[in-house]
C-alpha cells in the first residue's frame, strides 16, 4: 500500500514538473516572440515599399526577379517564424501582415510571369508595323519576342536557316527607331568572316546602315591595335607579361 502511494506521489510529482517545464518553454517562446515583433515591424515598412516598387516595374529582368528574391527570402523566414507560432500573437493586425507577405510571396512567380507576358503583348501591338517590312517575310512572334525583350543579356538558341540574322536586323532596327540608340554605339560581332560580312550586307541592303560588324577575332586585335598604337599580328611572350 505504501508502495503504491510513493508511486502515485513520484508520478504526481513528474506530472508537475513536466507543467511546469511546458508553461516554462510557452513563456520563453512567448518572450521570444513580442522581443522579435519590433525587428518584424521594420520589415513590414521595408516589404510595402517592395510591393509598391514591384507594381512600378513594366518588366522583370533576371536583375530584378533576384534582388526581390533575395528581400522575400528574409520576409519569408520571419513570416513563417510568426505563423508557426501564432497561437502566441493576439494582434490580429498581424496575423493580417503574415497573411499579406506568405500571400504575396506564394503567387511571386505568377505576378512576375502574367507582368511579362503584358508586357511583351503590349509591345508588340505597338511595334508590329515595324516587324512586318524588315525582311521579305514578316518577322514571327519568336523572333518579336526576342527583339523586344529588355533584357541586358540575353541568349538566343536558334538552328541553321530559322531567322538568327534576320532577328539581328530587327534589334537593330528597333534600338535606333523606337529606342533612339545612336548606330554609332551598336557593335555587331559574329564567329567568322563570312558570316559578319552578310551581317553588313544585309543591314546595309535593309536599314541603309554602316554598322561596326566584327568578328571576335578582329574586335580583340583592334583592341591591341589601339592600345598599343602599333599594328600587331601575334602576340609574343614579351607582350603577353602585360596582361
Amino acid at each position: 500500500m505504501k508502495i503504491n502511494n510513493y508511486m502515485w506521489t513520484y508520478l504526481l510529482i513528474l506530472v508537475l514538473i513536466a507543467f511546469v517545464y511546458f508553461i516554462f518553454i510557452q513563456k520563453i517562446k512567448q518572450n521570444k516572440i513580442q522581443e522579435f515583433l519590433p525587428e518584424f515591424e521594420k520589415q513590414l515598412i521595408e516589404f510595402y515599399k517592395i510591393c509598391n516598387s514591384f507594381s512600378e516595374i513594366e518588366f522583370f529582368t533576371k536583375k530584378n526577379i533576384v534582388d526581390f528574391q533575395i528581400h522575400l527570402n528574409k520576409f519569408s523566414i520571419s513570416a513563417n517564424f510568426l505563423n508557426k507560432n501564432n497561437k502566441y500573437i493576439s494582434d490580429s493586425r498581424i496575423h493580417q501582415w503574415i497573411f499579406d507577405i506568405l500571400q504575396f510571396i506564394s503567387h511571386f512567380d505568377e505576378k512576375v510571369t502574367s507582368i511579362n507576358e503584358n508586357y511583351l503583348k503590349n509591345k508588340l501591338s505597338t511595334f508590329w508595323n515595324l516587324f512586318q517590312s524588315i525582311e521579305k517575310y514578316p518577322l514571327d512572334i519568336l523572333q518579336q519576342k526576342a527583339i523586344l525583350n529588355p533584357e541586358k543579356y540575353l541568349l538566343v538558341i536558334a538552328w541553321a536557316g530559322s531567322g538568327k540574322t534576320s532577328t539581328i536586323i530587327g534589334k537593330v532596327k528597333f534600338l535606333i527607331d523606337a529606342k533612339k540608340v545612336n548606330p554609332e554605339d551598336i557593335l555587331l560581332i559574329s564567329f567568322t568572316s563570312a558570316s559578319a560580312k552578310e551581317m553588313n550586307e544585309r543591314i546595309q541592303q535593309k536599314l541603309w546602315l554602316t554598322l561596326d560588324v566584327k568578328t571576335f577575332h578582329k574586335l580583340g586585335l583592334d583592341i591591341l591595335r589601339g592600345n598599343w598604337g602599333i599594328k600587331q599580328t601575334i602576340l609574343d611572350e614579351n607582350r603577353m607579361s602585360d596582361f
